[in-house]
């Protein structure tokens, strides 16, 4: 069957291709379809469109940028529906987060992405290292609230014990039960989770510094908590 193309009666964009009908009162005949013609469509490269011109005897090739653009200035996204060239102020091209249009094409500012990644980067090990100080600490068989807090609560009942003339002291473990222990004990406890303490935040600082020094988004990335 001959094929013909349909084309959009308002827009006089062309639509889709179907097999031409027989006409069944004249069979040497097809039905005429209205807004449709056997014209082969022209040759088509990317971004661009089959129009059927107006007084319907040839097709015309018109620029095709419908769908998404994206603002030069402000990177919103809009959806372009008409066809023709791309409206000034707009591309076709779509940013990424830290793009800047450089009157041709986006380029990527890396210094606020190095920023926005340390940033992060250091939210992220910040959080690893409160996660991690919480984590209850062993010592004298039993575990310990961990952390500054813990420890410095720890060492002001030992110091008090010991000011007052007190060979025990009475400590209470990370499930809140007690624990009576000579003062010696006592200091190894809050010595334990003082230095587990110490150590977490030796390593925060560490790597803090490292995110400091970092220069890529790969070397940023690399950084772990561990």
């Amino acid at each position: 069957m001959p094929i013909q193309h349909h084309f959009d009666p308002i827009s006089r964009l062309y639509t889709r291709s179907s097999e031409q009908m027989i006409n069944p009162r004249n069979p040497e005949t097809f039905l005429p379809i209205a807004f449709a013609t056997q014209d082969p469509l022209p040759e088509l490269q990317v971004d661009q469109a089959a129009q059927r011109n107006n007084d319907d005897t040839a097709w015309l090739v018109v620029e095709d940028h419908r769908g998404a653009l994206w603002n030069i200035a402000t990177k919103e996204q809009v959806e372009h529906r008409e066809t023709g060239p791309i409206p000034d102020g707009y591309t076709s091209l779509e940013p990424s987060e830290f793009d800047e249009w450089d009157g041709s094409a986006w380029v990527t500012n890396n210094t606020e992405l190095i920023k926005t990644a340390r940033l992060k980067k250091a939210s992220e090990i910040k959080s690893s290292f409160s996660q991690s100080i919480a984590t209850a600490v062993a010592a004298n068989a039993t575990t310990w609230n961990g952390g500054m807090d813990s420890a410095l609560a720890l060492d002001g009942a030992v110091r008090i014990a010991e000011q007052l003339g007190a060979t025990t002291v009475t400590l209470f473990d990370s499930n809140n039960d007690e624990h009576v222990v000579d003062i010696a004990t006592g200091k190894a406890i809050t010595a334990a989770v003082g230095v587990d303490y110490q150590t977490k935040f030796a390593q925060k600082q560490q790597l803090m510094r490292a995110i400091a020094s970092a220069s890529t988004e790969a070397e940023i990335a690399a950084i772990t908590w561990s």
